[in-house]
């Protein structure tokens, strides 16, 4: 569920960028494959295998440190090379039913609404692991484009 302006910093400076599966045992599972060091989740769960195993809160904040303190830029400078897009994120009830979301109609509709939405949207279902609901995140490359979308 990265954010596609993290996909589209990280290609300009050619470094690797892979989209998993949600969950933290599918980070580290393809950072062992590729043999990568770093990798991570929007939540904020990151994973450095030089130091750890599991994604681990405290070691980010010291390495995000360490990089401040070498570079002698703060977060708000280091962070200037990815402009973010705008996301929301729906909750949909399925009250326990399953709806196989790879089922052919469902993959077709999702294209089809990324083509209306225009190039870097982006339409992701999942069922949540805590709650009896599919989340539905619609990222966009405006927030007028989002806000036009959601209007009541």
């Amino acid at each position: 569920m990265s954010n596609r302006g993290l996909e589209i910093a990280l290609n300009k400076l050619d470094m690797p960028f892979l989209r998993v599966d949600v969950g933290s045992h599918h980070v580290v599972e393809a950072l062992l494959k590729n043999n990568w060091l770093l990798g991570g989740e929007p939540s904020g769960h990151i994973t450095y295998l030089r130091m750890n195993t599991t994604d681990d809160g405290i070691i980010a904040a010291l390495l995000t440190l360490r990089t401040m303190h070498m570079t002698g830029k703060n977060l708000h400078e280091l962070k200037q090379g990815i402009t973010k897009f705008p996301q929301r994120v729906i909750n949909i009830p399925h009250n326990g039913s399953i709806i196989d979301l790879q089922h052919a109609d469902i993959v077709n509709f999702l294209k089809s609404v990324e083509k209306k939405l225009g190039k870097h949207s982006r339409v992701l279902l999942r069922y949540s692991g805590t709650e009896d609901v599919i989340k539905a995140m619609i990222e966009v490359r405006t927030k007028s484009l989002l806000m036009m979308l959601f209007r009541n």
